[in-house]
């Protein structure tokens, strides 16, 4: 009887292929749900405008009609919506990372063990 090695390595990598899966969506659904905004209740209030992720989040108006101001004061409502602007492109970026991580980390180890028997392969004897 001869032992499939590739066969076996395969479905070795669909079980952790599975268990990585699990594993990453749930460390992701974690870091989506408790992404908080920054805290606005204090009087120093410090956002990001040159991170490229919030640059729409200034660029855009706020709910009473007035232009973002990076230097400029803000009302409560402007605040609140750039907070919440940078929380969604936060979020975002969770989720792309995430999916890359989820479905980057099996592809990459399924090419290098097909690699791995393919080399192998070649040190059989000819049939």
């Amino acid at each position: 009887m001869r032992v499939r090695f590739a066969a076996g390595l395969f479905r070795l990598w669909v079980v952790f292929s599975i268990l990585w899966l699990l594993a990453v969506g749930a460390y992701t659904f974690v870091a989506y749900r408790d992404a908080v905004p920054p805290d606005l209740t204090h009087k120093q209030v410090i956002f990001d405008d040159l991170i490229p992720a919030y640059e729409h989040c200034w660029d855009n108006r706020t709910s009473d009609g007035q232009k973002v101001d990076p230097t400029g004061k803000f009302s409560g409502a402007a605040l609140a919506q750039i907070a919440e602007c940078e929380r969604e492109a936060d979020r975002w970026l969770i989720l792309k990372s995430g999916i890359l991580f989820a479905v980057g980390i099996p592809i990459i180890v399924l090419a290098f063990g097909w690699a791995f028997v393919w080399a192998f392969r070649g040190f059989l004897p000819a049939q």
